[in-house]
């Protein structure tokens, strides 16, 4: 990637938006920023899944975390999901910082910049949630919902940012474009969420109709007739697996695929 830039490009961007060497040098190539991203998604993954999964947490914290029915166990599941992305943006912030000719780079910029790429331990538990089921618990649903809700929170974070860095360049067509498909991307990981919302509320009603059903003599069969003259739908009565989980991955791949390209956005504008 040349280092020389039209001066009527670089004005016609936001400073916060143009990320690029102040001396010659060259770029790192586009398939190691791609491999450095991809690992650092895997470790988030990884720490999710073990944190996010209610039985291990509450054998490893003797007993203090992941009670069942506890709110703290929601708490446990957002936190370290939210923290571990932002961290690790800073992390990679620093170390473009710290590159020869890129010292002038704001850390806050860069990380901000980046989590507009969203993360794939949603795609994780959205798989093992429904997949595995431990002694008749779903032990990462808490932990689904929780990380839909700190995805949710870093999409909106990028798309403030992208506004408020964007601000004075509205009036451009293509910045206006960005600034709008970023909100696009952040609406769509909100409906997401509450989809994933909806469908854990229903598996929560549908647990304690099961409580509240084995208090009945031993032989007593639950069919679905039975759920719904109590009040409850068939879905509540039996999740549609297959297709809950089709849906939250569709909307997930056309996030990621809004995500991705309003990184290339800003990369086509002078970014890399």
């Amino acid at each position: 990637m040349s280092t020389t830039r039209d001066s009527n490009l670089t004005q016609s961007i936001p400073a916060q938006w143009q990320i690029y060497p102040s001396i010659p040098t060259e770029c790192p190539r586009r398939r190691d920023t791609f491999i450095a991203f991809a690992i650092t998604n895997l470790v988030t993954m990884v720490l999710g899944l073990a944190v996010g999964c209610r039985p291990f947490i509450y054998i490893i914290s003797c007993r203090m975390f992941g009670k069942k029915k506890r709110k703290n166990v929601y708490w446990y599941n957002w936190l370290p999901t939210w923290g571990l992305t932002f961290v690790g943006n800073v992390l990679c912030a620093v170390l473009i910082m710290r590159t020869p000719g890129y010292e002038h780079i704001r850390v806050a910029d860069v990380a901000m910049l980046y989590l507009q790429r969203p993360r794939i331990t949603l795609l994780a538990l959205t798989t093992v949630t429904y997949a595995i089921v431990w002694k008749g618990e779903m032990p990462w649903i808490r932990a689904w919902v929780a990380t839909a809700g700190a995805e949710l929170l870093l999409q909106i974070m990028a798309a403030i940012w992208v506004v408020r860095a964007g601000e004075g360049y509205l009036n451009q067509r293509h910045i206006l474009a960005i600034a709008i498909w970023e909100w696009v991307n952040a609406g769509l990981t909100a409906i997401m969420a509450i989809y994933i919302v909806r469908c854990w509320r229903n598996q929560v009603a549908h647990a304690e109709a099961v409580d509240e059903a084995a208090k009945y003599p031993n032989g007593f069969v639950m069919q679905n007739d039975f759920w719904v003259q109590n009040g409850f739908s068939e879905r509540q009565a039996v999740p549609k697996v297959k297709r809950l989980t089709f849906r939250v991955w569709l909307i997930l791949m056309v996030i990621g695929g809004l995500g991705y390209a309003g990184v290339g956005a800003h990369q086509n504008l002078g970014l890399k």
